[in-house]
Formats: C-alpha cells, structure tokens, sequence
C-alpha cells in the first residue's frame, strides 16, 4: 500500500509540473525512482522516459488548444531534439549510475541557478 501511495504522488507530481512548467516531470521521476524505488539511474531514467511521453502528448496537445504553440519552431527544434535523444541514450548506456546522477543534478542545479537569478 505504501509504495502505491507513493506512486500515486510522484504521479500527480509530475504530471502536474509537466503540464504547469514543461519539465516532462523527469525531475520529479528520476530522483523518486532512484532513491525511494532504488532504481539503477540507467533504469529510472528510462522508466522516466515511458512515463513522460503520453503526459507529454496530453500537454502538448491542450498546449496546442490554448494556441501556446509556436509551430514554425517545431520545424527546426523536434528533428534535432530526436537526434540528440539518440545520442543521449547511447551516451547514457555507457556511463556508470554515478556518473548519471551527478550530470542529472548539474544540469539542473545550473538551470536552477540561471533562473532563479534572471529576470
């Protein structure tokens, strides 16, 4: 019961913040799957993936809908986001769990930064 509790709320959690925020709930997802489910970071981020792509669908899609698209972007921005997701994901299967969850955190932690001090 514990661990549906658990799933329920890491759930709602990032579709929610996929839909308010556009992060694809990875940043949620990945570090609950790491440190309460005790996924390998290879694993988690993957199962990430599975999760985020039909929450992706239904937010880009109610996006659309609310005319919050800006298509001539997807032009040039989709096929090259799907040839970095390729690398991404060889690159991914070579490095050590370590080495993923210290790369996951910069990025967000330089992210995080650049925002929070911008206007």
């Amino acid at each position: 019961m514990y661990t549906f509790v658990l799933v329920m709320i890491a759930g709602v959690s990032s579709g929610f913040l996929s839909g308010l925020l556009g992060i694809g709930g990875g940043i949620i997802t990945v570090p609950v799957l790491i440190y309460v489910f005790r996924l390998e970071p290879i694993v988690a981020i993957g199962t990430s993936l599975c999760v985020i792509f039909p929450t992706a669908l239904i937010g880009s899609f109610l996006h659309h809908m609310h005319g919050n698209v800006k298509g001539s972007l997807l032009l040039y921005f989709l096929p090259l986001s799907l040839i970095g997701a390729f690398i991404g994901v060889k690159a991914a299967a070579h490095l050590p769990g370590d080495v993923l969850k210290k790369v996951f955190a910069l990025v967000f932690l330089v992210i995080s930064v650049k925002m929070f001090f911008s206007k």
